[in-house]
């Protein structure tokens, strides 16, 4: 039995043990109801609407995203996209290209800014893992970037392996590194909010049997556990012959008319692991090489919404799939590409805010096929008020139904005298060429009444 000194010592050491749990509790153990950022997860549109109805919404802040699939499938245009839309928003992104292939064409082509912007794009030609992990390490902590692109995994070279000369086996390098650098790094992105996508490649399985994968991803497993969204990339061919129509269906549209070369292709998207929504969700999107037809994605957007309809029989199916619909009045057709609207016209010339529609909806594509009667300088005043209005901007510009109103610079009066002159000149011109235009308008008339009497 221990004494009542003994006693009361171990009783008090107990007590300092369980107030030492106590401040930690209140400091880092907590509930749901004492923090509400769980309540909805924050996101980055991932700049392709398909994607972001898989996704909720896009990519979860502060998460990792691993993209991967055979070449040429379109991984990076998907991180160029992603880029786009975030730098929209007027947050900063970093672009690492370890492959040493930044292609500046195809980055503008799909929106990404990349001069004259304080949002411009950054880009690092560093393929060293380790200091690569250390400058996003230092990024997190300052919040400087909203998204940062690894372009590729497989490209990036451990330190080890640097060291070591061509030839020499470096078995795990790159595993050991990401298994190390991953833990760190993902708290720190929760913190900052930064979405952090790596883009992977394929590599075959060598020996591997009918049972097992044939193809796998470099860099480990750990990746995969600390992604929360992993995304599996196929590009599907088009076909231009309608009795051999492929998996991505019959799309004449995506060869040149004249060269019959190929210039685009549909991507397939699969959700391979999501933390952020339901897995195993597929998405299908259009990806061009040479340009992204504005009139062609701004219709499928509204047919989507059901703004525009195919028109249909007493019986309720439907009569023409080629044919679109708004309001009962024909509005699209295969025969007549929409040469008549002077609002798409415009598009066809300025695709600045196609994307901003795609964006944000139907509340804009409403308004745009209410007015498809404006002119060009209405339309882009149109544009204009839109963009200011997503951005949350605030602009000193009169318009009054969408219409400009062109304020004219306060001149400076040399001569009160000939001031007024010019005015009375300028007033009796249009008084005269009124009274022309009636005199005409009369002599039109009657030539029409001795034409009706001679019948």
């Amino acid at each position: 039995m221990p004494s009542d000194k003994e006693t009361k010592k171990i009783i008090d050491e107990a007590a300092k043990e369980i107030k030492e749990f106590n401040k930690i509790a209140k400091s880092k153990i907590f509930t749901l109801d004492d923090d509400e950022s769980y309540d909805q997860i924050e996101r980055f549109t991932t700049g392709i609407r398909e994607l972001d109805e898989v996704l909720n919404g896009g990519w979860g802040k502060g998460n990792i995203v691993e993209l991967y699939g055979p070449e040429a499938s379109g991984k990076t245009t998907i991180a160029y996209r992603t880029e786009a839309a975030v730098q929209r928003l007027g947050i900063n992104c970093l672009h690492y290209d370890c492959e040493q292939t930044f292609n500046k064409d195809l980055a503008e082509l799909n929106g990404v800014i990349l001069n004259n912007h304080p949002n411009r794009l950054r880009i690092s030609h560093e393929n060293e893992a380790e200091k690569i992990m250390q400058e996003i390490e230092v990024a997190c902590e300052n919040k400087e970037f909203g998204v940062i692109v690894i372009d590729s995994l497989a490209a990036m070279v451990p330190r080890e392996m640097l060291k070591k000369e061509i030839g020499e086996m470096t078995v795990g390098a790159l595993s050991k590194m990401m298994s190390i650098c991953l833990p760190r790094i993902s708290s720190l992105l929760k913190k900052s909010g930064t979405v952090l996508i790596f883009i992977n490649q394929l590599r075959e399985v060598i020996g591997a049997n009918k049972w097992e994968d044939a193809e796998k991803t470099p860099g480990g497993r750990a990746l995969k556990f600390f992604a929360s969204v992993r995304l599996e990339i196929q590009a599907l061919r088009p076909s231009k012959n309608v009795e051999y129509k492929g998996k991505a269906g019959y799309r004449p549209d995506m060869y040149d008319e004249e060269s019959e070369i190929q210039i685009g292709h549909v991507l397939k998207g699969t959700i391979k692991k999501s933390k952020i929504s339901k897995p195993f969700g597929v998405f299908y999107t259009d990806i061009w090489y040479e340009h992204i037809p504005e009139i062609d994605k701004i219709i499928k957007l509204a047919r989507d919404e059901e703004i525009l309809s195919h028109p249909k029989r007493v019986d309720g199916k439907i009569k023409s799939k080629k044919t679109l619909l708004y309001k009962d009045k024909e509005f699209y057709s295969e025969e007549t590409r929409i040469e008549n609207l002077s609002v798409l016209e415009w598009l066809r010339e300025n695709n600045l805010y196609v994307d901003l529609l795609v964006d944000h909806g139907s509340p804009n594509l409403e308004a745009l096929f209410k007015e498809g009667n404006l002119t060009k300088e209405e339309t882009l005043a149109f544009y204009k008020k839109t963009s200011e209005l997503s951005s949350g901007e605030t602009k000193e510009e009169k318009k009054d139904d969408l219409k400009i109103v062109i304020e004219e610079p306060e001149s400076v009066v040399v001569n009160d005298e000939a001031t007024v002159n010019l005015k009375v000149e300028e007033e009796n011109q249009e008084e005269n060429s009124e009274e022309e235009d009636g005199d005409s308008e009369v002599v039109e008339e009657k030539k029409r009444r001795g034409r009706k009497k001679k019948e």
